[in-house]
Formats: C-alpha cells, structure tokens, sequence
C-alpha cells in the first residue's frame, strides 16, 4: 500500500513516525521550511508524551492573570479570546521536542488538483503522485479546495478563524519561574493586546490576536480557530475516499491535541495492518 503524507508541521512529523515507510510532501520550499523547524514546539506546545520524538521532560505550570484561575478569569478571558480554556491547571509534567526529526521529503510540492476517483495528486510544478492512502497534516480548507469539495461551503461563514501574531524576547528577569519551568500564563484583560506568554528555555513567547507594539512579530495563519459545523461530516466523508484528515487544523477542531492526532495515528495503522 503506497501512503503519502502531505504537510510540514508536526502532524506530518508524528504521521512519519507512525507510518516509516510513507513518502512526505512539503508545500513549501526546503530553506522555508528549515527556518520554520526553528519554531518547533513553539510557544506552549508541549507534549504529553514523547510519542517517538527527541523529546525533554519538563515542568508545566499554567495560570491565569499569574494565579490559579477562578470561574470569574475564566468567563473573562472567554470573552476576550472567544475560546474557553480547557485545559489541565494542575502542576504537570510535559514533555518538550528537543529536535525536529530528519524526514525524507519532496519539498515544493503544492497540490494543485487531487482526484479522488483516480486517487491522484496533481501539483502545481506538472508532477502527479498516486496513492493508496493520503494523510493530510495540513488546513482542511486547502484540502477541500484542492478536491474540489469546497463549492458546497463558504470558506470565510463554515471555517471561522482569527489570525494569531506570535513574538519572542528574552525571559524577563521578573519571570515568576526558573528556567527548570515551562509556565504558559493566560492574560484576561482586554486592554491588554497579548492573550497569553509561555516562558521557555530561557525566552518568552508572547502570543496575542492583534499587533503587539513595533517588536517583529510572526503572523500565525489560521491561528484560533472557531469550531465548524460541517467539518466533522466533511472529514468523515474524505475519510471513505482513502484520504485521513490528521491534526487541528485539518480537522478543523479546537479541542484536537498533538496526542489525540497520535492515538489516531495508531489506530489508523492497526487497521491498515488487518487488511
């Protein structure tokens, strides 16, 4: 069975690891994507477990406006962020990727067409690959475009996103915590631009949904996401057409972590095992 993993974020990467002897696509050039292993686990990704990466383990501490969060912060940063944070805000212990693995990957390669009766990928530069089985780590919208389900849909009403704009500094000398702690802290005023920080191996990521002063920022796209009606029917119904919707973005579901994305993996591989 041929499997082809098209994507570039860790989904692709954890799809790799599961699947050793599937073919990775990247829609982006080779030095583009060099620099975006830099911002591996940015932020307050963390994994649970290592999952079969080069993985560290560390402490996680997570708060609201610097403390253990009240129903009263909560409701607060719901309104101001338009998301409810369910999330663990007991001390834990996470696991941090110390390396981004060494995938073989044809980079470039930007899905122009994908004919699901023929079970093709046409890409933009002439090229076509077939496949038996198609993983697909990157936006959901970018996949229903390239099938062509995308006429039944609005992208803009169906697939409600904001972008995110990310920036990092040095870990202030008023961190609340060593460098021996991951600690990811929710801010819930509104007049404030940043929505969160994570302090991190010596740095501070701040991420906010809207500019944050003249500091470069990186536009993350589409960032917060906002749950979708008809995502859950549309990914199921690629689902029976060989092609496995694997990631957050690609199922397009707030609530999909790193670790549920594994699980699935897993199970996927011991069903294609038994046939």
């Amino acid at each position: 069975m041929k499997t082809i993993i098209i994507g570039s974020d860790l989904p692709a990467m954890i799809s790799k690891v599961t699947f050793k002897d599937a073919q990775v696509f990247v829609p982006m050039k080779e030095e583009k994507w060099r620099r975006k292993r830099a911002w591996v686990g940015f932020g307050a990704r963390y994994l649970p477990k290592p999952m079969g990466l080069p993985c560290h383990p560390v402490r996680v501490i997570t708060h609201v406006d610097y403390r253990v969060p009240t129903q009263k912060s909560l409701d607060r940063y719901k309104v101001k962020s338009g998301m409810e944070l369910k999330i663990p805000f007991a001390e834990i212990v996470g696991h941090v990727l110390t390396q981004w693995p060494f995938t073989p990957a044809a980079f470039n390669k930007v899905p122009r067409r994908i004919s699901i009766v023929e079970q093709e990928i046409h890409f933009y530069d002439g090229s076509s690959e077939k496949y038996d089985h198609l993983i697909w780590t990157d936006s959901l919208v970018n996949l229903l475009y390239a099938t062509g389900l995308d006429k039944s849909s609005s992208m803009e009403t169906d697939f409600p996103h904001r972008p995110v704009y990310v920036r990092i500094t040095m870990r202030p000398p008023d961190a609340p915590f060593g460098n021996n702690v991951m600690y990811i802290n929710y801010v819930s005023d509104p007049s404030i631009a940043c929505h969160r920080f994570c302090d991190r191996d010596g740095e501070r990521h701040y991420e906010g949904l809207t500019m944050m002063g003249q500091i470069p920022h990186k536009k993350l796209i589409p960032g917060i996401i906002s749950e979708s009606k008809m995502s859950r029917g549309m990914v199921k119904q690629l689902s029976e057409m060989k092609i496995s919707c694997v990631g957050r973005d690609e199922v397009w579901s707030s609530s999909e972590t790193l670790y549920k994305t594994w699980e699935k993996l897993q199970a996927m591989q011991e069903v294609m095992e038994c046939q």
